[in-house]
């Protein structure tokens, strides 16, 4: 059964507005208000806006198998992509190629035979579209609905930067540890910045988490900056989502931190900016210095960004960390 249009984006989740070009179809995390103030402010965030990170297909099926068409457009500094399918919660497949900036292509996943949870996700680090998306042998097509509803917000650590298996996230993981419905509105390079939070996405947040901080110790060009964009950050998101379970996550550990002066002070001092403009709104704060680690082989830099195998301790530990304080 081949989808139609309408057909397929009643089963996309972690996306807020659609579009379609042609036979393609694309889903998109950012709002039309978010992407118009990238682009004209930064190109740079704006086509790392563009990324599907934590956009999915999921569904249950009885489909004997699962096809589709893609276009995929490079859009951050990683130069490789992956579509994972998840049949019942377990990796059966895993379509991925390096060394590219744009492609297009097709994909064929056999389904075991019977009615089955069936999760497809989107590639973290690359804008996706698809195309006559292909339910072979269904008899029965029915979306997945979630317990929660969840808004990240974040940097490159948020969007899966140096995950090789996008499925691997953080942001993906902590999603399906809270059976949530989870819209990852991570970029790559962001510091805390007001302007780019849309209180209209479409939903209203039950969590939302807020991870920035580390880019903003590197790129601030004093400390009063940098306290001020924290605080601004903190009180628009508390404004724009007043009734969500509020998180701010504190930087995780970087093995670079210190290793030169830096206009906000010390890693640590810059810690506790973040932390005082999340306490400031009465977030929940969580340091993430335990998170992750400190050695380079859980990160794919070998000092900052978790790759599949740091981004495990992370989620397991966020998890742990935000459970108490969840209903």
């Amino acid at each position: 059964m081949q989808l139609t249009t309408a057909e397929l984006c009643t089963l996309a989740q972690g996306a807020v507005h659609t579009a379609v070009c042609g036979r393609f179809v694309t889903w998109h995390r950012f709002t039309e208000k978010q992407l118009a103030y990238y682009r004209k402010t930064s190109d740079f965030f704006y086509t790392r806006a563009l990324a599907s990170a934590g956009i999915r297909i999921e569904c249950r099926t009885d489909a004997t198998a699962l096809s589709f068409d893609f276009r995929v457009k490079q859009a951050s500094a990683r130069d490789r992509y992956s579509f994972d399918l998840f049949v019942d919660g377990v990796m059966t497949d895993h379509y991925a190629m390096e060394g590219v900036s744009a492609e297009e292509g097709h994909v064929f996943f056999p389904l075991p035979e019977g009615t089955h949870r069936v999760t497809l996700y989107l590639p973290s680090l690359f804008g996706t579209e698809l195309a006559h998306f292909t339910l072979t042998d269904a008899t029965m097509i029915a979306p997945v609905t979630k317990s929660r509803r969840m808004l990240l917000l974040g940097d490159s650590i948020t969007q899966g930067i140096d995950c090789r298996y996008t499925s691997q996230t953080y942001a993906n993981l902590i999603a399906d540890m809270l059976d949530a419905s989870a819209v990852n509105q991570g970029v790559a390079g962001a510091p805390f910045d007001p302007a780019a939070i849309d209180s209209e996405i479409g939903f209203s947040p039950d969590i939302v988490t807020v991870a920035y901080g580390t880019n903003d110790y590197t790129k601030s060009p004093d400390r009063e900056t940098m306290i001020k964009n924290a605080n601004a950050f903190y009180r628009r998101v508390r404004e724009a989502f007043p009734d969500a379970a509020l998180f701010g996550l504190l930087p995780i550990w970087r093995a670079d931190a210190n290793a030169k002066p830096r206009p906000v002070g010390s890693f640590e001092e810059a810690k506790e900016i973040v932390r005082a403009a999340a306490e400031a709104v009465g977030a929940t704060v969580l340091d993430g210095d335990g998170f992750v680690p400190h050695l380079p082989a859980c990160f794919g830099d070998g000092h900052l960004h978790p790759n599949d195998f740091g981004f495990k301790f992370y989620a397991d530990a966020l998890f742990g960390a935000m459970r108490p304080y969840l209903i």
